[in-house]
């Protein structure tokens, strides 16, 4: 009875707590205000307004429109301890953002479009001790990040497009626990972003959902693996267990496709240096569309791209295939280009490999020939129709091997082919009716056809 009095009595002051203390904030009425927080969940904001009451400890900012965060943002909330900017339309963040709020012990920044996160984000917030950016689209995370968050223990980046963490990213995190990277684009997995975790005794460690590729590069963490019975007991789900970890299981390469790897021989993690498939001379029609494309195999799938003869870059690295796209052919586009192709050799070096691709681009003609053309091909059909009249007219004619009485060769309308004697005459190439017939003498010296 006692303990029930005791609860209700808490029951009562922690909701007086909570609502009676709550009013709109000074000055700007769509945020609520306590005497140690500042909520302005879905309030519209497109920024923060300068008259935002500070000096409080806990700020929530979720489902607004935020677009950019930067060292002057917080710069009024040097007390601040709780931060939520989650669900707004975040793609950027400055370098030493959170740099004036030095108390900042935890931040959410999930459901954003974060795409990177600045080495000097949290240079200034040494009692950081939980930082979530769930739901973004951040690519990687460098080696000094977190490097003055020495009491940082969770730490969840997941959906996001990881495809890159610094094999240090974590290591001066010392008091880390908690560490969520499922749900990303990661290839190989680093021992070194884990080895501290085993200090903790409810250690959480979550890799699944990425497509680990299991080939050499991947040798290390499986060595690791087996060899830290404290990894292993944290995998096989027991009640009373030390920790938690997730599997790593394969994508790649197909004969690894779904195992876990602690299932994965050893000796069949390999590698195969990267083969370029390409033709070295590619033929374009200027002005029209044209791609180059250059492939490439090997274990892991290589990396491909394309770079002019100055050595700059002029396609982006892709896995397995490279195009080099023109919308439009031009003539000084023409020259020399490299593929190039990076991956791993069976010892687990990186390995770049290049061919050269000569890009020929053939003149469309001249605009001024066109034209010329344009004109002359009507004035060459006249000329083709006259001709052929005046032949056809010539083919009428005699060509001497008949002659009438006065000796002009004679017009005539039927001849006999065995023995040209004779023809009927014309007086004119109008006339339609015989108008006499005249005897000639065939010229035996001409053996010329006479055609009808």
């Amino acid at each position: 009875m006692i303990v029930l009095k005791i609860f209700i009595l808490c029951f009562a002051v922690v909701y007086s707590a909570h609502t009676n203390a709550v009013s709109p904030c000074d000055g700007y009425t769509k945020c609520l205000c306590s005497s140690s927080a500042v909520n302005c969940t879905g309030a519209g904001l497109t920024s923060l307004p300068p008259t935002i009451n500070a000096g409080k400890l806990y700020y929530y900012f979720e489902e607004n429109q935020l677009k950019t965060l930067n060292k002057n943002t917080f710069r009024h909330f040097n007390k601040a301890k709780h931060i939520n900017a989650g669900k707004n339309r975040i793609s950027h963040l400055g370098p030493k953002t959170f740099n004036h709020n030095k108390l900042l012990s935890q931040l959410y920044l999930d459901h954003n479009r974060i795409t990177s996160l600045p080495a000097t984000l949290f240079t200034n917030n040494h009692n950081l001790t939980l930082f979530s950016a769930n739901f973004n689209n951040i690519t990687s995370i460098g080696s000094g990040l977190f490097k003055n968050c020495p009491l940082l223990s969770y730490i969840s980046i997941t959906n996001n497009q990881l495809t890159a963490i610094a094999p240090d990213a974590f290591t001066t995190n010392l008091a880390l626990s908690r560490l969520l990277l499922e749900v990303n684009h990661l290839t190989t997995p680093m021992w070194q972003w884990i080895d501290h975790l085993k200090h903790s005794e409810t250690f959480e460690i979550y890799l699944d959902r990425n497509p680990w590729i299991c080939d050499c590069r991947m040798r290390q963490f499986k060595t690791e693996v087996e060899t830290h019975s404290w990894y292993k007991r944290a995998e096989t789900p027991k009640r009373g267990k030390k920790g938690i970890a997730s599997h790593v299981k394969c994508s790649a390469p197909p004969n690894h496709a779904s195992m876990n790897i602690e299932a994965v021989d050893s000796l069949s993690l390999t590698c195969e240096s990267p083969t370029i498939l390409t033709n070295t001379s590619v033929l374009l029609a200027e002005g029209k569309p044209g791609v180059v494309t250059c492939s490439a195999t090997g274990i892991p799938l290589p990396q491909v791209w394309f770079a002019d003869e100055t050595g700059r870059n002029v396609t982006h690295p892709h896995p397995g295939v490279g195009n080099m796209t023109f919308n439009s052919v031009l003539t000084d586009e023409a020259g020399l280009y490299s593929c190039f192709a990076s991956g791993w050799n069976s010892s687990a070096i990186w390995t770049l490999k290049s061919t050269p691709v000569t890009v020929i681009v053939k003149s469309k003609p001249a605009a001024g020939l066109i034209i010329t053309l344009a004109f002359m091909l009507p004035a060459l059909v006249i000329v083709g129709i006259v001709v052929f009249i005046r032949q056809r007219h010539k083919r009428r004619d005699g060509y001497g091997s008949l002659t009438n009485e006065s000796g002009a060769s004679a017009r005539y309308d039927h001849l006999n082919d065995t023995d040209v004697t004779s023809a009927t005459l014309l007086r004119d190439s109008s006339d339609d009716e015989m108008d006499e017939v005249v005897s000639y003498a065939k010229d035996n010296t001409d053996e010329r056809e006479v055609l009808v």
